[in-house]
């Protein structure tokens, strides 16, 4: 199932789109922990530097995907009233693209650990709240950014969604290691709610066209 909202987001985007995310990120997680493999520094500032390119990145290539689908003009994609299945495309290709980022951040960091850059004191459950934490932030920023179809202002809630982020992070990484799983339910809840927030909200405004036909 997650697959085929995966192939349904996909629809909606652009071959420039996919080599930047599928490819662009991933080699830039790589490329990065190259840069900080065998610093001492490397450890505690790469999950910051992380959490920052993938927020940014992810929130100002979402501006040519779904940019403005929750502004009050909402997200006019006619061509998808004209079929029965309008709706669900775009209900899947919205899901799909929030697990897609998952997949994403999960696969930066997973590519971070395993290169030794990315540790946290509390072994499995740190990694798990780093990546929770970038995906919660990333969420968020996604959801007020889709508001706007100003890419300017769209810059600067990315911003906004980073200084967000890394503050998040210092907090779980100032958690005892008895509280670190608590703190990854916490934000796997969160980053759940505002995933359903975002999807309703995209397929209500959108839904509100029809009015203009």
């Amino acid at each position: 199932m997650a697959m085929k909202k995966i192939r349904a987001y996909l629809l909606f985007t652009s071959w420039r789109y996919k080599l930047g995310i599928f490819l662009g990120l991933p080699v830039a997680a790589f490329l990065l922990g190259l840069l900080f493999w065998g610093s001492r520094w490397g450890v505690l500032v790469y999950g910051y530097i992380l959490t920052a390119i993938l927020i940014f990145f992810e929130i100002i290539a979402d501006q040519a995907v779904f940019a403005g689908i929750q502004s009050q003009r909402g997200y006019k994609l006619d061509y998808l009233k004209t079929s029965p299945l309008g709706c669900k495309m775009l209900w899947w290709g919205l899901t799909g693209d929030l697990v897609r980022k998952f997949f994403t951040a999960a696969l930066c960091v997973s590519i971070c650990g395993g290169m030794g850059v990315l540790k946290a004191e509390s072994g499995f459950a740190g990694v798990m709240g780093i990546l929770l934490t970038i995906y919660f932030t990333e969420t968020l920023t996604l959801f007020l950014s889709r508001y706007t179809y100003s890419a300017m202002l769209c810059v600067w809630i990315a911003y906004g969604g980073i200084v967000a982020g890394v503050m998040l992070l210092s907090v779980i990484n100032a958690i005892p290691i008895q509280g670190v799983w608590l703190a990854d339910g916490l934000l796997a809840l969160g980053a759940v709610a505002v995933c359903v927030l975002t999807v309703r909200t995209a397929m209500k405004k959108w839904r509100r066209t029809f009015s203009d036909m």
